[in-house]
């Protein structure tokens, strides 16, 4: 549980992580809304991007509303959440690398973050498969699985 004393003081952009004695500017001089405005712009330009990737990689119908029907998208959802797990393995051990730079709530934020990104994912891949599942029982062809 977060807790007033438990808070980082110096992670603004991460709305329940900011305190009062937050600093106000980033680095670039950026105030937080400012901030949020610049990831969420990013985060769009990468989902345009990766549309853009699965087009080359699959063809033309990966971009249609519902993809390539002759793939398991339910199964390739799967393993994309399960995949985030090793990501998030990877960016605790760099965060553990680059953890001498780095103040105590810097760390503790990256961690809670991390830990809850972990938990939520592996979840939301147990409740896809349950569902994966149903519908294959009630003789739902899904489509080719990931050859993995």
């Amino acid at each position: 549980m977060v807790t007033p004393e438990t808070k980082p003081s110096s992670i603004s952009s991460v709305p329940h992580l900011t305190t009062d004695s937050a600093p106000k500017l980033n680095k670039l001089g950026e105030g937080a809304s400012s901030v949020d405005a610049r990831c969420r712009k990013l985060v769009a330009t990468r989902r345009g991007e990766m549309t853009a990737r699965a087009a080359e990689k699959y063809g033309p119908t990966a971009t249609s509303p519902v993809g390539d029907t002759s793939r398991d998208i339910w199964d390739y959802a799967i393993n994309e959440l399960a995949g985030m797990d090793r990501y998030c393995e990877m960016m605790e051990n760099r965060l553990k690398m680059i953890s001498g730079s780095l103040s105590h709530h810097e760390i503790w934020s990256g961690n809670y973050i991390l830990t809850r990104i972990r938990k939520e994912t592996e979840h939301q891949a147990f409740l896809l498969e349950r569902f994966r599942d149903e519908l294959l029982a009630l003789g739902f062809l899904l489509g080719e699985p990931e050859a993995l």
